[in-house]
């Protein structure tokens, strides 16, 4: 029996891109009798899926997490254990185990070169005694090998379902509920530096000298309790025209998806981007980095910007806004990316993986 890792259901992990994949990755995995679900006893419970769930009780001493995690799984059965992130490998973890890495980025990445590796080395460490390493894109696994040379690396993209198109079927009244007015763009991601938040606001606000009934609705989730100064200028400058938003209910988020004119979503580093499928699942165009992996997940159904660059960022949008030929073409292409990515495909990938472990 493989134990899959579920510890990030139960934090704030759940509301992000992370969330969203462990829970497809379990849901649709077949011959769910081969699997147990890793969670934390006493941290809340998550949806089994029919599947056996082992909690865990962390130590009191931290230091000895790893040493009772292993006892743990021994106890149990468990064959081999799969983190469904790289950074959830405890230390001192002496079990056979596989991961999925999802990028090797950390907060200094674009910022210190010196506390970039500094950080990144124990994790590398890691990774190097799992027996498979899956990784969710071709970029991060030419990362990966870039640091691994001799590492077995298989490719196995996230997956996606259709659970913001059914959301987007219940209507949300988004000025009543969020008091957002429409035309808008929606902006996804995080106050990281490599979501280049700062650029996609320049880049708004340039597009937004032609087109100046749009605003731009930004959902960052938690939001630090200092903003950076250069975003908080903008933010407060051009605050009738940005809205922030928090973790928001899926049918409020289903609709802004869908009622937004397009998505914005200039990363300077994504491991993958499943917000671009999410959009393209309501037929909302996207405008996305042309780097890192982002262009293996839009491939021919999205609009490309250069994230360094405002004016390109401000082109894209109003591309896909005033060309109609343009997004006309970009939607046609969504249904193909999209089975690209089918979620029981990838499950069944998954499994087919396990099974040789």
């Amino acid at each position: 029996m493989i134990a899959i890792d579920c510890r990030p259901l139960q934090d704030d992990s759940k509301f992000r891109g992370i969330g969203t994949v462990i829970r497809n990755i379990i849901e649709h995995i077949p011959n769910k009798k081969n699997y147990a679900l890793l969670i934390e006893k006493g941290r809340g419970d998550i949806e089994s899926f029919g599947m056996k769930v082992i909690e865990f009780i962390v130590p009191f001493n931290k230091k000895k997490y790893g040493e009772v995690l292993t006892q743990c799984l021994r106890e149990n059965h468990i064959r081999q254990c799969h983190f469904m992130a790289q950074y959830n490998i405890p230390d001192h973890f002496d079990f056979p185990f596989s991961v999925t890495v999802h990028d090797l980025f950390n907060e200094y990445l674009l910022t210190n070169q010196k506390k970039y590796e500094k950080k990144l080395a124990p994790m590398i460490k890691q990774l190097k005694k799992a027996k498979v390493l899956i990784a969710i894109s071709e970029y991060t696994k030419a990362t990966i090998q870039e640091r691994l040379p001799d590492a077995k690396v298989q490719v196995i993209t996230n997956g996606f379902s259709a659970s913001i198109t059914k959301h987007a079927t219940v209507d949300v009244n988004l000025f009543t509920t969020l008091n957002i007015q429409t035309p808008f763009i929606l902006y996804m991601g995080n106050f990281e530096k490599r979501k280049n938040f700062l650029g996609a606001l320049k880049g708004f606000i340039e597009f937004s000298k032609t087109h100046p009934e749009y605003q731009l609705v930004a959902c960052t989730g938690h939001q630090p309790v200092i903003l950076p100064p250069a975003i908080l200028w903008l933010v407060l400058k051009h605050r009738k025209k940005i809205k922030l938003m928090p973790y928001i209910q899926s049918n409020a988020l289903a609709n802004l998806y869908k009622k937004a004119e397009a998505l914005l979503f200039v990363s300077h580093a994504e491991g993958f981007g499943l917000p671009i499928l999410e959009a393209m699942s309501v037929t909302t165009p996207v405008v996305i980095s042309n780097t890192t992996a982002l262009p293996e997940v839009g491939k021919n159904a999205a609009m490309y910007a250069d994230p360094r660059d405002t004016r390109s960022i401000a082109e894209g949008l109003s591309s896909v806004i005033d060309d109609d030929q343009c997004r006309h073409e970009l939607i046609q292409h969504m249904p193909k990316v999209l089975a690209d990515f089918d979620v029981k495909t990838k499950a069944l990938e998954y499994d087919q993986l396990f099974s040789l472990a």
